[in-house]
């Protein structure tokens, strides 16, 4: 394992590392064809579902990606099967996952997929849909003990996208905050989107995933979160530039990433997104903030219909005919005025 097999066109088989000691954990930096390594026990073991779990897996991937592997969680249920209960902490951990850029594991009963949750990690050829580095902690959450039974304080990762622009460094930020209390008690997260360490001085807009909402506030703002039991918050941030920002196709939960978007164009007058991918079945669906209604939206050239309300601008493709819309590339083009 310490060097390339000949007997692959690769130059090496992939490999994964499963309930490691911390000696074989350290050691696989020699192993070229080690990739990942598992962060966690046994899926449905030891009693260590839910927040126990997640401890592992928050603290163990941050060493395995130092060491230049991917976390893997083990294999998670998705849904329901016949032989066991529902994971009630799928919706949560497939964001988590999705964001670790690591191998995704399902453990369903053939035929008791979520398959609609499934969907908005991977595209429909099975690639995982994965932001530009792993998620990590924000520095704060590793000087308190967010498992302790008196623990009043909740746990935020956050990873980002960069998207090739022209606006420098436009990164598109991802916050997944969550209750790790082994009762499910009442706590709350507070953060400023500058602790990310990859914001620029100026106005941001935050995306709420579940409530769907947007709400604007600058890289320095303080924004706290209550949750009680398995309440979780997913925030997608975006710089705003020529009071326009873009949030990406929020059918699947890394929205920005360089899978689904490659380029944006912001101008004063107009904003040109290079999509990269449109779902099979046109069930994508892109949000941007905008400070002043469009004129017109077309995607090569055919022209669109879109909502706008309170500075959120929604639009899909469902209403072009499918020969019309290439799947691999689509030039979305927002006008304000005549140029």
């Amino acid at each position: 394992m310490e060097t390339p097999s000949s007997n692959n066109e690769s130059g090496h088989l992939s490999l994964q590392l499963c309930m490691t000691q911390p000696h074989m954990t350290l050691n696989s930096v020699k192993m070229q064809s080690v990739t990942s390594i598992r962060s966690t026990s046994d899926s449905n073991s030891f009693f260590v579902e839910g927040p126990k779990r997640w401890r592992w897996h928050l603290y163990a991937s941050k060493m395995i990606q130092a060491l230049g592997k991917y976390a893997f969680y083990d294999n998670r249920r998705s849904g329901k099967s016949y032989f066991s209960f529902k994971n009630k902490y799928s919706k949560f951990e497939m964001i988590w996952l999705g964001l670790s850029c690591g191998p995704i594991g399902f453990g369903d009963q053939l035929g008791k997929e979520n398959m609609s949750l499934i969907n908005k990690v991977i595209k429909s050829d099975g690639e995982i849909i994965k932001p530009d580095v792993p998620v990590v902690p924000l520095d704060a959450c590793y000087i308190y003990n967010p498992y302790d039974v008196s623990s009043k304080k909740g746990v935020t990762v956050f990873s980002y996208s960069q998207i090739s622009s022209n606006i420098q460094a436009y990164k598109v930020l991802y916050l997944l905050s969550f209750n790790m209390n082994p009762i499910g008690k009442k706590v709350t997260t507070t953060y400023a989107l500058k602790e990310t360490h990859h914001t620029k001085a100026g106005s941001y807009v935050v995306y709420d995933y579940f409530s769907m909402t947007l709400q604007v506030c600058n890289e320095q703002d303080l924004k706290t979160y209550s949750m009680k039991g398995r309440k979780i918050y997913y925030h997608i941030g975006a710089p705003i530039v020529h009071g326009f920002a873009y949030i990406g196709d929020v059918s699947k939960h890394v929205c920005a990433s360089s899978k689904l978007v490659e380029h944006l164009d912001i101008g004063p007058n107009s904003v040109t997104i290079d999509i990269s991918y449109v779902e099979r079945s046109l069930q994508s669906q892109w949000v941007c903030y905008s400070q002043l209604k469009p004129q017109r939206i077309t995607c090569d050239s055919t022209e669109i219909a879109y909502e706008f309300k309170e500075g959120k601008l929604r639009f899909d493709l469902k209403d072009l005919k499918p020969d019309l819309v290439d799947l691999n590339k689509a030039r979305i083009r927002i006008k304000y005025s005549a140029e």
